[in-house]
């Protein structure tokens, strides 16, 4: 036997093993049926995926129809728990971005104010000065200072060009010193 032969006899086992199955399906779903026509039930499916419930399920308030409905992917409910919890990783987002923002302004706070400040000027009762405060303001005034050299630094070399060309006389110096020792 070639293996195009092969081949082909395995296409058609695969086939046919498919169609087993859906009849299988179909012969299970066909039981339940009959299993509660005979019992003169109604048999409850999902009118969203075609989900059959046991036999004698009741219509609501069962532990059946939540658990399906919580799984189905086409039924309404499900899409909204989905949504939900997409927003509620957004609030939690945003909540985590706020409070880092209110933390800022508390720092910020900690600097203007001088003890002169009672009304009105505060957030809110914010407390004691905490670590993570004192850390933000530190933050705040080494950025300020960077802001400051970088500004008088461009704004020295606009006015005095030949400054530029002394700085890097000085650190071509400094680095041949360190190759030196």
């Amino acid at each position: 036997m070639g293996w195009e032969t092969e081949y082909l006899v395995q296409e058609m086992l695969d086939e046919a093993r498919t169609k087993i199955r859906r009849l299988e399906r179909e012969i299970k779903d066909l039981s339940a049926e009959r299993v509660a026509l005979q019992e003169n039930e109604r048999t409850l499916t999902c009118v969203y995926c075609g989900h059959q419930y046991p036999p004698g399920t009741p219509e609501s308030n069962h532990h059946l129809l939540t658990q399906h409905i919580a799984e189905c992917e086409k039924h309404p409910m499900s899409k909204l728990k989905k949504e939900n919890e997409k927003l509620g990783k957004i609030i939690l987002d945003l909540n985590e971005k706020l409070h880092e923002k209110n933390l800022e302004l508390d720092a910020l706070h900690w600097v203007w104010c001088d003890g002169g400040c009672g009304g009105g000027v505060h957030r809110y009762d914010h407390g004691e000065l905490t670590e993570e405060i004192v850390r933000m303001v530190e933050g705040h005034a080494k950025r300020l200072r960077r802001w400051w050299t970088n500004k008088t630094y461009t704004q020295q070399s606009r006015d005095y060009p030949f400054l530029a060309h002394i700085r890097e006389a000085i650190r071509i110096l400094k680095t041949t010193k360190r190759k030196l020792l």
